[in-house]
């Protein structure tokens, strides 16, 4: 199987060369092969990417590629268009691998030949340990890119792999599906959703994306992502995007917002207030991101796009 390893990057030079490093330490995708063809597509301005890009790793071979275009899924499509690969994975440039990470894709792969979406475990790899009212907290899926469906690898419906660790054979690509450049980070438009797009463009060639449990990628929290500030605008983005996706007919609107929507703002507000009144941080936490993605969610209402969330994709599906 002839495998390339996809990772956008902009201007994060010294996070790409941990996340290099830690590629370098993994298995070859398949048995017989001893390096790993990497497509490092740079779409940002600081020469030390290139510089990274051009270390010595063991077991690596990168091929550099600069995008003059800004947006991580510009950079991902134009990667897809300069390799020939029959298999492509696609990661970030903050995370580190187990070791076994790429074989277990490139294992499934073959398993499951009849399917064209591969994904699985996100963990995170927090910088002082995970903050208290985050304990029990189902947005830590949202918040810190996890994603854990168990330990059984099967064919899920409902299973939406996430960027760091995600794998689309080539017959996707050559069926017409593309990343959509005018979402994702550095777009200029909604900075999240491009994994989940490229997950409706399968399904509606009648596809399933495979669980691998045993594929796992870590994702390293930064410090800044720890402040409420940093939580609740990624709420909000998070309610834009499942408005930018809805068409829902049947919901009743004002002013192109669902009514539940403006219901739930002045009582999910009382919520988090009477909860942190009570001392109980990890409920009134829960409650203002529900405020949050509430306020996202009729922002993106009323500039959504044409496309309808597949069924089995709730209004506060977590990746946990």
């Amino acid at each position: 199987m002839n495998v390339s390893v996809v990772i956008a990057t902009a201007d994060r030079p010294t996070a790409l060369e941990g996340t290099l490093r830690s590629l370098s330490a993994c298995e070859p995708p398949t048995p017989g092969t001893s390096t790993i063809h990497v497509i490092v597509a740079d779409n940002g301005i600081d020469p030390g990417t290139r510089r990274v890009s051009e270390t010595d790793y063991t077991a690596l071979r990168i091929e550099y590629l600069h995008v003059d275009r800004r947006g991580k899924t510009v950079a991902q499509n134009r990667a897809v268009e300069a390799t020939d690969a029959d298999f492509l994975v696609f990661t970030d440039d903050d995370v580190e691998f187990d070791p076994r990470w790429l074989a277990e894709l490139t294992r499934a792969a073959r398993e499951w030949p009849e399917n064209l979406l591969f994904g699985g475990r996100v963990l995170p790899i927090w910088p002082k340990g995970r903050p208290k009212h985050l304990a029990d907290s189902s947005y830590l899926g949202l918040l810190f890119t996890r994603l854990d469906r168990g330990d059984e690898e099967r064919p899920i419906p409902d299973f939406r792999p996430l960027g760091p660790n995600m794998a689309v054979r080539r017959e996707a690509f050559d069926r017409g599906v593309r990343f959509d450049e005018t979402i994702g980070p550095g777009s200029g438009g909604l900075p999240m959703g491009d994994e989940l797009d490229i997950t409706f463009q399968l399904e509606a060639l009648g596809q399933t994306a495979v669980y691998v449990p045993r594929s796992r990628v870590y994702h390293r929290v930064r410090e800044s992502q720890l402040s409420l500030r940093c939580q609740w605008k990624r709420g909000v983005d998070y309610g834009r995007m499942t408005g930018h996706f809805d068409r829902d007919a049947d919901v009743h609107r004002m002013l192109g917002v669902p009514r539940w929507v403006l219901r739930a703002i002045p009582i999910r507000c009382a919520e988090a207030g009477w909860n942190f009144l009570l001392g109980r941080r990890e409920r009134a936490f829960d409650a203002s991101m529900q405020v949050a993605f509430a306020v996202g969610r009729a922002r993106g209402s009323r500039q959504s796009g044409t496309r309808s969330p597949p069924k089995g994709t709730s209004e506060t599906e977590r990746h946990s």
